[in-house]
């Protein structure tokens, strides 16, 4: 990974793609075929629960013949298949078999509420839905109320009725040796997946990649993952790295672990019996997972049962900084790296695969990928050099495509006719043309004179020997409307939300003492709670600490001075 930073235009360009670009479908059918000629038996992806198997011959085979079926039932090019599921062995293959045919694949956010999932699937307009039964209710009633024009088939994937899909897509109808997908018309332009957004500020977008664009990504890889490695990503399927995850067995030589268990429902007891009793090699996981899973080990005593782990992906959110070195002391031998990707862009933009102790302070980035280009800019949209402080621009040498007949959203991300994406997070690039993420621009706390880091604080506030997590929250200032007012939430090692005043004091005496004047004059309020309140996709839930913290001040929340 090779960056350039041309100071005449302000811009940093890495290496040139040297990726062969087509159909996505032909790609896999491609590998696959490859693969049977030489370990027809290789396992792709294995189930935590039951040990169920997806091998490279099911594969190839269950993919030509949903593809074959998907075709005699009117799906083609251009057309939309909602999976709205979990996990299971059907969806590899029916994916895999809709980007085979051009038809574009929705892996739908299991955790919306039903006036959402009636906007999505009215957006959406899909021509298939596949749903698991525990969804079949609010399927039914999504459909009755928006009446999607383009509907023809409804089939469970984990029941075994006429209208399921072991018995209209799975049912072999033709020789598989013979079968000859047909051509897409442009893997720039033509979508592979619609992939959700995580809605945090409203209701969620759905981004659009082409069959380019997860070449790229793939290619571009979230690991350099060794032979035979073993990889695990506990997330619900609407991640676009989840999403990924189901092409790397089929392109390298790994094997995917997988899990039913719904994300919210995870623990980090449950990620170290997966981990340890499917020997996972390399690890995806957002930051507060791995912190359950470190705390979980080493509270048991049973260290060493993360033996495996040879790495370790932090993907989702910026890292709080006191992770890694607690990552490298309960993990002496793996390697944390950090990285930034975005569900609207190809697959991992930014990594840092550096050991810990070479990190320093870089935050959440890292080298850039191939094919890519990054702006900075200030609020004024002027472009911004080395070390400055911006929002954060990129563009591709793949079309990024935006979002799902949504204009307005459209508008606001692309910010020229050059395809220039604002990402609207807060970064900069350093001397060494390493990206630095620093937090979210809509996390940011702002009073008229001055612009206050959350990540700055926390990693401050958890410098304390008995803290274990906190987030800081701007809400506005009930005075000065205009302004922000800050509360740190604070998590303790021990969970107490109920602090003597000794503790107390000395949390706030602690802060104080570390902060700056200017930090001070907007950090106000200090909170201890139990745990911080976590999304569907397992980050810190800040839109909800804020209101938290804007209706319940004057009761539950200690004054710093």
């Amino acid at each position: 990974m090779v960056t350039e930073y041309i100071e005449s235009e302000k811009l940093w360009r890495s290496q040139k793609l040297e990726i062969n670009f087509s159909s996505l479908g032909k790609a896999i059918l491609d590998k696959l075929t490859e693969s049977c000629l030489t370990n027809p038996d290789r396992v792709l992806e294995v189930y935590h629960e039951n040990g169920s198997k997806l091998t490279v011959e099911d594969a190839r085979c269950q993919t030509i013949t949903v593809a074959q079926n998907l075709l005699k039932i009117g799906v083609k090019e251009g057309d939309t298949v909602i999976l709205y599921s979990r996990p299971n062995l059907k969806i590899t293959p029916i994916s895999f078999a809709c980007y085979l045919i051009g038809a574009a694949v929705n892996f739908f956010d299991i955790n919306l509420e039903q006036d959402v999932i009636n906007y999505s699937f009215e957006k959406l307009n899909p021509t298939v839905i596949i749903f698991e039964q525990e969804f079949k209710t609010k399927t039914l009633k999504a459909i009755e109320c928006v009446n999607p024009p383009k509907l023809k088939f409804i089939l469970s994937c984990n029941s075994h009725q006429p209208s399921s899909v072991d018995e209209v897509l799975f049912k072999t109808t033709a020789e598989i040796e013979s079968f000859q997908a047909p051509e897409i018309s442009d893997p720039f332009t033509v979508p592979a997946f619609l992939a959700f957004t995580s809605g945090s500020t409203g209701m969620p977008k759905i981004a659009i990649h082409s069959h380019a664009m997860v070449l790229q990504g793939l290619y571009n890889g979230w690991w350099q993952l060794p032979p035979q490695s073993v990889v695990c990503i506990l997330c619900d399927l609407r991640w676009i790295c989840q999403i990924e995850m189901t092409l790397q067995p089929v392109f390298f030589d790994v094997k995917r672990v997988c899990t039913t268990t719904r994300e919210k429902d995870l623990t980090g007891e449950l990620e170290a019996d997966i981990i340890h009793t499917q020997g996972v090699t390399h690890y995806s996981v957002v930051p507060m997972l791995l912190l359950d899973l470190l705390r979980n080990v080493q509270e048991s005593g049973k260290i060493s049962i993360l033996d495996s782990l040879q790495s370790v992906l932090l993907i989702g959110e910026v890292v709080p900084e006191p992770l890694l070195p607690y990552a490298k002391k309960i993990l002496p031998n793996c390697k944390v790296i950090k990285c930034y990707g975005m569900t609207e862009l190809p697959g991992m933009v930014v990594s840092d695969e550096m050991e810990i102790e070479n990190q320093s302070n870089l935050n959440g980035g890292g080298a850039l990928k191939d094919g890519f280009m990054v702006k900075i800019i200030d609020e004024d949209g002027n472009k911004l050099g080395p070390n400055q402080k911006g929002r954060l621009l990129f563009n591709s040498e793949v079309p990024i495509l935006g979002y799902l007949k949504d204009d307005k959203a459209n508008k606001l991300v692309f910010v020229d006719e050059e395809g220039w994406f604002d990402t609207q997070d807060y970064a900069f690039m350093d001397d060494n043309k390493l990206l630095n993420l620093v937090t979210r621009s809509k996390f940011l706390l702002r009073s008229s004179t001055k612009t206050i880091v959350p990540s700055e604080v926390e990693n401050i506030m958890t410098g304390h020997e008995s803290v274990l997590a906190c987030a800081l929250i701007g809400h506005p200032d009930p005075v000065q409307l205009d302004d922000d007012i800050g509360t740190v939430f604070v998590v303790l090692k021990n969970h107490q939300n109920v602090v003597d005043d000794e503790v107390e004091t000395d949390l706030k005496t602690f802060l104080k003492t570390k902060l700056t004047e200017e930090q001070l004059q907007i950090v106000r309020f200090l909170r201890v709670i139990s745990e911080l309140p976590l999304t569907t996709c397992s980050k810190v839930n800040r839109k909800k600490l804020k209101t938290i913290a804007a209706t319940e001040m004057s009761e539950k929340y200690s004054l710093l001075f």
